[in-house]
């Protein structure tokens, strides 16, 4: 928004800087007052130049003089005409530093806004709003004195561990600065990073970083992710028909199978010889000592069979064969 407005300043020489007094008067052309002589709204432009912006200027004014006030007060006049055309004070580009404070009060509005209250649908705010929940963004400090390329404590808050890993890290301040890297653990309890490729230089006490860590949407890397699912405990997967519950099953059965040659074995149907010597019999195997003998849970039948060389009343060699 433009505001329309007259500007006035006159420049008294550095050696009036700073005087609090300075006012000025607007002259009739027999220098009796339009207006009287205000302070009101006159602007320190620095170094001895000061000014005022007026709203209007009465058509009986002729002239501005200006004083820097006390017991000896110094004057100065300027003509008003070459300024009774309007002007916005948008352009007074000669005299931007009134203008400071307004500045800095708008940049800290703006900066120190909460994003909460501003989330209209394609609006700025909605977005970084967006961003904000989607991602995780904190600054925190190297505090480690011997700290590696690699590896650092920091001033990072989190307890939990690997809350950060799979983040990124970017050095804001040191030798580091600049440089980003992936953060391949975090441990919670010492608040120690470490970081999957070596940094230039290791890392001062005090450096500054900030971590992006968008946790909800980053996977792991496949070495990662491999490690898992091989480390992983299967008994915590039982679910009937899952993929954990076959690797269950399959595991018990291996350990049954390295034992059953010595356990839940069952013979039977012998075959004699004349001379009453064994020839062959049926084996089974179970995989449950409560079934040894009946037709449940059998996992293996075999036939056991002499050698036809055996000398009568003798077992030297035989043969187990699955039917």
């Amino acid at each position: 928004m433009a505001y329309i407005q007259k500007w006035f300043d006159v420049d008294f020489g550095s050696s009036y800087a700073g005087i609090g007094t300075t006012g000025y008067r607007l002259l009739q052309n027999d220098n009796s007052d339009s207006v009287a002589r205000t302070t009101s709204g006159v602007v320190d432009l620095g170094n001895g130049s000061y000014g005022v912006p007026l709203a209007s200027v009465p058509d009986n004014a002729v002239g501005i003089e200006w004083d820097t006030g006390g017991v000896s007060p110094v004057y100065a006049r300027e003509d008003i005409e070459p300024h009774r055309k309007d002007v916005s004070i948008q352009a007074d580009l000669d005299n931007p530093d009134q203008y400071k404070a307004d500045v800095a009060d708008i940049v800290d509005g703006v900066w120190d806004e909460d994003l909460s209250s501003h989330v209209l649908s394609g609006s700025t705010g909605d977005v970084l709003n967006r961003i904000l929940t989607a991602t995780e963004i904190k600054s925190a400090v190297v505090n480690d004195t011997g700290a590696s390329k690699t590896k650092f404590i920091t001033t990072l808050t989190e307890t939990t561990n690997d809350f950060w890993t799979r983040g990124s890290l970017l050095f804001t301040s040191g030798n580091n600065k600049g440089q980003i890297r992936g953060i391949k653990n975090y441990l919670g309890l010492t608040k120690e990073v470490t970081i999957q490729t070596p940094l230039s230089f290791q890392p001062a006490d005090g450096d500054i970083f900030i971590i992006i860590a968008a946790r909800k949407f980053l996977t792991p890397d496949v070495e990662e992710l491999a490690d898992a699912v091989f480390e992983e405990q299967i008994n915590e997967h039982l679910t009937v028909g899952s993929f954990g519950y076959v690797l269950n099953e399959v595991n018990n059965d291996l350990k049954r199978v390295l034992g059953l040659l010595h356990e839940n074995i069952f013979i039977d149907n012998p075959v004699y010889d004349a001379g009453n010597n064994l020839t062959s019999a049926r084996v089974r195997i179970y995989s449950t000592a409560g079934s040894v003998g009946t037709s449940n849970n059998v996992i293996g039948t075999y036939t056991i069979t002499a050698g036809t060389d055996d000398i009568a009343g003798k077992f030297n060699t035989w043969s187990q064969i699955k039917t």
